[in-house]
């Protein structure tokens, strides 16, 4: 039986690709099947949306593409460095920004820590992201990263976020899996790091990994590296998760920009589109 989970195109697939704007990546993830969108709207790196320099005639032209191209936004990247007050501003705001396009999962990272006194602002201040998110109904997904450009070194693995979110204990702060960062940052397997963590998963970025590849070159379209998703998807229905998911693509990375095809994303959207009907039901 096939899952019926919502799953998204995702346009931080396209971070290297920001110079085009929003409807060539809008096209792409549209003509390669996809029915929903993940936003990019990150604090910590370059994203496709700057929430603290949006105009209100862009919140419109970005809902006028969404529309044009039958896109719904379910879910949307708003990394911030939750162990600052800063980051815990910036998030706040991104919280405030989702309500314009009902938005209900935002994923973020945790920020670096090195000892106790930054580990407890980082839950101070996701104490009260979850309490403002709450307002709307908002889900906050903390992203299994590692040591890359945010310097995290607590978060690679579901393995060492289960005591993170055992001590925070807030119904509305969940974990955002990433397949591959898993196996790049935590040195670990997906089909059996997963299962640390299934039941407080919110959310998924559904990405492979090639083999003998390093970095963001080592992410190609699903089904052509080495991760097997088979047992992945048994977990959703063992833990019965029905929450979102959405594909990402990191095919070269975003800094320094290098010349690259946009249809190389467009390709391997697509094909994940194709390898993903064999396990959901997509709409």
């Amino acid at each position: 039986m096939r899952l019926t989970n919502k799953v998204a195109g995702s346009m931080g697939s396209y971070l290297h690709f920001l110079d085009l704007g929003w409807e060539p990546v809008l096209k792409g993830i549209a003509e390669a099947g996809f029915k929903y969108v993940e936003l990019s709207a990150s604090h910590e790196w370059m994203s496709h949306i700057t929430v603290e320099k949006i105009k209100s005639e862009d919140i419109k032209r970005l809902k006028d593409l969404l529309a044009k191209y039958d896109l719904t936004p379910i879910s949307m990247s708003a990394h911030s460095d939750m162990t600052t007050k800063e980051g815990l501003a910036a998030l706040k705001r991104r919280v405030d920004f989702a309500k314009e396009f009902n938005i209900k999962v935002l994923i973020t990272g945790t920020g670096p820590w090195k000892d106790d006194m930054t580990l407890n602002n980082l839950y101070e201040n996701l104490q009260e992201a979850s309490e403002y998110a709450a307002r709307d109904d908002v889900l906050i997904t903390l992203e299994t990263h590692g040591n890359g450009f945010t310097k995290e070194s607590h978060t690679g693995s579901g393995k060492l976020y289960l005591p993170i979110v055992n001590h925070m204990n807030l119904s509305n702060i969940r974990v955002c899996y990433d397949t591959a960062n898993v196996v790049t940052y935590g040195g670990v397997r997906p089909e059996e790091d997963i299962l640390y963590i299934a039941e407080y998963i919110g959310y998924l970025h559904v990405k492979d990994r090639a083999i003998g590849l390093e970095g963001w070159r080592g992410k190609p379209a699903l089904g052509q590296g080495f991760i097997n998703f088979a047992p992945i998807f048994d977990v959703f229905r063992k833990f019965k998760y029905s929450g979102p998911l959405s594909v990402e693509i990191e095919i070269q990375p975003p800094t320094p920009l290098i010349e690259m095809d946009i249809c190389a994303v467009n390709t391997a959207h697509a094909e994940s589109y194709k390898f993903l009907q064999h396990y959901f039901t997509l709409q």
